[in-house]
């Protein structure tokens, strides 16, 4: 489940990379904090180290993942909604149809080549 959350979030956090700016601040919401805080905070803290000009903070970590959609629902019709929100496979279809995902395409299509892609494209299939 690490490997997981490692791959996926090295995939969302690379989109600010690639529109990246000098002191970009990335707000970043998740859940279960008894399983992924450690997890969360050690890619953030590699992920700055490779990008100075980034820096990533993370909303206090809710319960589940129907709590960070219903967070994510609100915030995004009151403002300040998270750059990034992980959310459980069965929030996707609903985040998707609420206009809230942001397609990865363009950066899968570059990274495929020259990164080793389709291999974490084998191990992720909610990117392929």
């Amino acid at each position: 489940m690490q490997k997981w959350t490692c791959v996926c979030t090295a995939v969302a956090l690379a989109v600010f990379a690639t529109a990246a700016k000098a002191n970009v601040v990335s707000n970043v919401a998740y859940a279960l904090p008894s399983s992924y805080k450690s997890t969360q905070e050690e890619i953030a803290k590699m992920f700055e180290a490779s990008h100075p000009g980034i820096k990533i903070v993370f909303r206090a970590p809710l319960g589940t993942y129907d709590d960070v959609v219903s967070d994510l629902l609100r915030s995004k019709a009151t403002g300040g909604a998270p750059d990034v929100a992980y959310v459980g496979m069965n929030h996707i279809g609903l985040v998707a149809d609420r206009g809230l995902a942001v397609p990865l395409d363009g950066l899968v299509k570059d990274a495929r080549s020259s990164t080793g892609w389709d291999i974490i494209r084998l191990s992720c299939p909610l990117v392929a």
